[in-house]
């Protein structure tokens, strides 16, 4: 076979076979695509409120590394937990997640984004993106995302505006929040927010 061949053949096994542990997309176009399916829940009439709220929910489930976030928020008190505890605590906290960005998303659904290759905190492990939302009306609000590798794609870790990380402050809440009742309490609190 002639050279040509023979590196066609291997872009094409790497096309369907993608190196584990590498992306096939970029960090800015996973943010892309994310912003794009959430504000599209918002900009179609096509489903009711609920079923909006459902699957806004599972996207972040999809998109968001739960998992990693739970541990986090939690002080690593949820990787105590069985198994099926800590998935049913990864459940409340999308859900919760999904409930509490909810109207910010519906309101950003008609601004336009620009999304930046990459910020200048990024590095291979933990590459960050950089975008700025602009609404009509509103200053424009920039916004900072932690990403995470995994599975050949990106996952959300932590995202950021103005100086202020999701993770963090939410790790501060929970903390109080379990200081008083523990992870129970913490869990009774996601689930009544749903």
């Amino acid at each position: 076979m002639h050279v040509w061949l023979h590196r066609l053949l291997l872009v094409g096994v790497l096309a369907i076979f993608p190196v584990p542990g590498r992306a096939a997309e970029s960090p800015s176009e996973f943010v892309t695509a994310f912003l794009n399916e959430a504000f599209g829940l918002f900009r179609t009439e096509a489903i009711t409120t609920e079923e909006r709220r459902v699957a806004l929910r599972d996207l972040f489930t999809k998109k968001m590394d739960m998992r990693h976030m739970a541990r986090f928020m939690t002080m690593d008190q949820v990787i105590e937990a069985k198994p099926d505890r800590r998935q049913r605590f990864e459940d409340l906290l999308a859900g919760y997640l999904a409930d509490t960005f909810y109207s910010k998303i519906a309101e950003g659904a008609s601004a336009s984004v620009d999304v930046a290759h990459s910020s200048r905190s990024s590095t291979p492990d933990s590459p960050a993106v950089d975008s700025i939302i602009r609404k009509t009306g509103s200053p424009p609000e920039p916004i900072t995302w932690r990403l995470r590798p995994t599975d050949g794609s990106y996952k959300i870790i932590d995202v950021m505006g103005e100086g202020i990380s999701l993770a963090t402050t939410h790790r501060a809440t929970f903390g109080a929040v379990m200081l008083v009742g523990g992870l129970q309490r913490l869990e009774q609190m996601l689930a009544a927010r749903q």
